[in-house]
């Protein structure tokens, strides 16, 4: 077993699906077929448990999924180090990001970055913030983006301070006034996403008022603003995430401001890939431009 046949395997185990494993690394299914039964000869045992809509992994496949990342992830910088030897940036960086980064900020960065390093690819998985920190500490991304908060188990590179706003719907009575006071959180239900950046807010908010009265969960940011506009109730979401998808609803500060931070993490800075390394230097000096001033 080589680390093309591994790079192969965990393509298939994570698209979940031969056929997508193919397409993407643009190998026919009967050779990724080939590969991975190849891999399972050499084992003695099944690591795909072939299904009608797709594969996955078995226990055995799963114990040995992180042991492959790791071969694949040695040969990749292996390459790149001697690419970089011989004077030519090359490589894949794979980068975590949420929703609202993916969306307002990798466009720009990539443009960018691939004046100076046209060889490096950029590979985007976007997820939840549990999904990211897991596909770090699993090495499926090399660096990812986050919101700073307690109990992360990896080095972190802050990026910008980002607002944590509250969204009104149009008949609240606060519309008209110059900025929401925490204290009136609790006069409306109040809507938070499963890995939302309100809960500082909300304790805070708990701390000095009590529980609040009425809170429900919405899966998605987009979700939430929905609600919010139709008047289900109040909810808290960072700037970022409202640029651009703030329709039918009003948008305040709030009194006292509360803000996030935006961070890239990574297991070590000493682990990264030289086109990682590249990317991360890149990161950090076209910030400013993304800010747009000092605010994410």
């Amino acid at each position: 077993m080589d680390a093309k046949s591994c790079v192969i395997f965990l393509k298939a185990a994570e698209t979940g699906s031969i056929t997508k494993a193919a397409l993407a690394l643009g190998y026919t299914q009967a050779g990724v077929s080939l590969v991975v039964r190849k891999i399972e000869e050499e084992c003695g045992f099944h690591l795909l448990i072939r299904e009608k809509n797709g594969v996955r992994l078995t226990d055995a496949g799963a114990r040995l999924l992180p042991i492959m990342r790791e071969i694949a992830r040695w040969d990749e910088r292996f390459r790149e180090t001697a690419a970089e030897i011989n004077g030519v940036s090359t490589g894949t960086v794979r980068v975590g990001c949420y929703s609202s980064i993916a969306y307002h900020w990798m466009p720009r960065v990539i443009r960018a970055f691939r004046v100076n390093h046209p060889k490096i690819a950029i590979d985007i998985l976007e997820g939840s913030v549990d999904e990211i920190e897991r596909w770090i500490e699993e090495r499926r991304v090399d660096v990812g983006f986050l919101s700073a908060r307690r109990g992360q188990r990896f080095h972190t590179v802050a990026l910008a301070q980002d607002s944590v706003l509250v969204l009104l719907p149009p008949e609240h009575p606060l519309c008209a006034a110059e900025a929401f006071p925490l204290s009136a959180l609790g006069g409306m239900p109040f809507i938070v996403t499963d890995d939302s950046d309100a809960y500082p807010v909300v304790k805070a908010y708990e701390e000095k008022y009590g529980p609040l009265p009425d809170m429900k969960i919405s899966s998605t940011g987009d979700a939430t603003i929905s609600m919010v506009a139709c008047g289900l109730g109040v909810s808290v979401l960072p700037a970022l995430m409202l640029r651009g998808h703030s329709a039918g609803v009003v948008v305040k500060e709030i009194a006292p401001p509360f803000f996030r931070t935006i961070i890239m993490g990574m297991r070590s800075p000493d682990e990264l890939s030289p086109a990682a390394r590249r990317f991360l230097d890149h990161m950090t000096q076209c910030l400013p431009e993304l800010t747009d001033g000092g605010e994410a």
